[in-house]
């Protein structure tokens, strides 16, 4: 998949150097950039979906013991 962006000189300059100091490509490095924060990005995204959900009424939260109850473990 190709992806254009447009970063912020200040971005675009310290990827300039680090590219000419340890010699892999732009692409190389953001895909990097990206691997490492993809996750927490994830996390955030997703948790305040399914918080938003909760709020409005159209997904709900259980109790740990309707869960244990549900789940048939209860003592």
């Amino acid at each position: 998949m190709t992806i254009s962006i447009q970063l912020p000189e200040d971005m675009e300059n310290r990827l300039d150097r680090l590219v000419h100091d340890v010699g892999h490509d732009k692409s190389f490095f953001v895909i990097e950039a990206i691997r490492e924060q993809l996750d927490d990005i994830e996390d955030a995204y997703l948790a305040s979906a399914v918080s938003e959900k909760i709020r409005t009424g159209e997904m709900r939260t259980y109790t740990i013991e309707e869960t244990r109850q549900e789940l048939g473990l209860e003592d």
